[in-house]
């Protein structure tokens, strides 16, 4: 009503129907100082109910909740129930967050680290120190999948890196005869994966990525998340999922990409940062290493996360005591542990729970089993080629205190850089289906 007053507004009638619609009596007859004295009496009243408002944000969503009941509508009171979950979670995990995380405001990136050599432990400070004990580890840390049966011997000679051989596809037809050299757990895991394959042989996941997806994604991503070594930040992809000829042009290059098998050669330059896993602790081998690559990561988190996993749900492959669905999460499974553990003593039957940390799990996987896995889940290979051929020979520079370094980090002759790398969305994917799985 003030634009329409300052004579900036080029249909008012549309604005003063919708005042009226609000209650809004005469909105013809309204002032400019009337109308600027509401806002500062609505901008008050908003302030003095906030401090109400998660009460009054509980009772709107029981009300809804009663209204969808009544109405026997099912599907909307159980997207208002899960929204209540979802928010009451939210609110319980960043209240303790706020209380017990360190927020100091401080960077995590290291500036120094600690190696133990010989049994003792060794501290370097320098630049150039800290980036060649980095750069080492991290070769080491990239190489770890080598000693796969998977990727030795005859097998591993008829497979590939890629699994896009003539053998591979057997395996997953399940017409291969393992040699007679495999162990009996290779062959086990090869029956598994021909097995998958068998139960998923109708089901594929789709490659066209649709500019609706990509806006959405953007939209809900931090612009304030780390760029990778291009500088390609987030921020523009939210601005260009605000556009849709932009979205247009980006959703069809990802398209493109998945169905090529080619990764644009930018996705082969990676960024390590490094950061403290636990505050305080610099020894090298127990920093996080991330990964980022926006566009790329928005590729796998899509293809291999959002699209395999709900096709996987499709074919019931998702053990339900994962709590890998949606509307639950893991309080859920740590609830029913509690149970399982009060049962047993009220029955007295013995029970074990071992808590195993699988350390560098993601550094360990072999891309030939990786491959195997996501074809047997209904990934075209164009697909895995991309994702894993683009981290094969990547060049990783690496993120400190001190800034960006010069040097990188890559493959070296004979050996190809394996594991797929944290930060990457498709990792915990893998690692859920193929630990479920095997």
């Amino acid at each position: 009503m003030i634009d329409i007053l300052d004579g900036t507004v080029r249909n008012p009638g549309v604005i003063r129907k919708q005042a009226r619609k609000l209650g809004i009596v005469a909105p013809k007859m309204w002032t400019y100082d009337e109308c600027v004295h509401g806002v500062q009496l609505c901008k008050a009243w908003k302030k003095k109910l906030s401090k109400y408002a998660p009460c009054l944000r509980i009772e709107h969503l029981q009300q809804r909740l009663l209204e969808a009941e009544a109405t026997e509508d099912k599907e909307r009171a159980k997207a208002i129930r899960t929204m209540m979950t979802r928010e009451e979670s939210s609110s319980m995990w960043s209240s303790l967050s706020y209380t017990f995380n360190d927020n100091g405001g401080r960077s995590n990136a290291v500036t120094h680290v600690e190696r133990i050599e010989n049994g003792v432990t060794v501290e370097y400070t320098e630049q150039s120190e800290v980036e060649r004990v980095v750069q080492e580890m991290t070769q080491n840390r990239f190489t770890l999948a080598d000693s796969s049966p998977l990727c030795s011997g005859l097998l591993g000679e008829q497979l590939g890196y890629l699994a896009n051989t003539e053998v591979a596809e057997q395996i997953l037809t399940g017409n291969y005869i393992a040699p007679e050299e495999a162990s009996n757990a290779t062959v086990l895991v090869l029956e598994e994966i021909s097995r998958i394959a068998e139960v998923m042989r109708e089901g594929k996941v789709s490659l066209s990525v649709s500019p609706e997806e990509f806006t959405q994604y953007w939209k809900k991503m931090k612009e304030r998340t780390s760029s990778s070594y291009s500088k390609a930040h987030f921020g523009h992809y939210k601005a260009a999922a605000m556009y849709k000829q932009y979205a247009q042009f980006f959703a069809a290059k990802l398209s493109l990409i998945a169905q090529s098998g080619t990764p644009p050669s930018r996705w082969g330059i990676g960024m390590t940062v490094l950061l403290e896993k636990i505050a305080g602790l610099a020894l090298v081998n127990k920093l996080r290493a991330l990964l980022f690559e926006a566009d790329s990561n928005m590729f796998n988190r899509l293809i291999f996360g959002d699209r395999m996993m709900e096709l996987a749900r499709e074919y019931d492959m998702i053990p339900q005591e994962q709590y890998a669905e949606k509307q639950s999460d893991g309080q859920d499974g740590t609830f029913v542990k509690r149970l399982l553990t009060d049962l047993s003593r009220q029955m007295k039957t013995p029970l074990g729970i071992v808590s195993a940390d699988a350390e560098t799990c993601y550094d360990r996987i072999a891309h030939v089993f990786a491959s195997l896995v996501f074809q047997a889940f209904g990934v075209f290979i164009t697909a895995v080629m991309v994702m894993l051929g683009s981290i094969q020979h990547m060049k990783f520079y690496l993120r400190t205190g001190f800034g960006e370094s010069k040097e990188y980090m890559t493959a070296v002759l004979g050996r190809i850089i394996q594991g797929l790398c944290q930060g990457n969305a498709a990792a915990p994917r893998l690692d859920g289906r193929s630990s479920a799985q095997f």
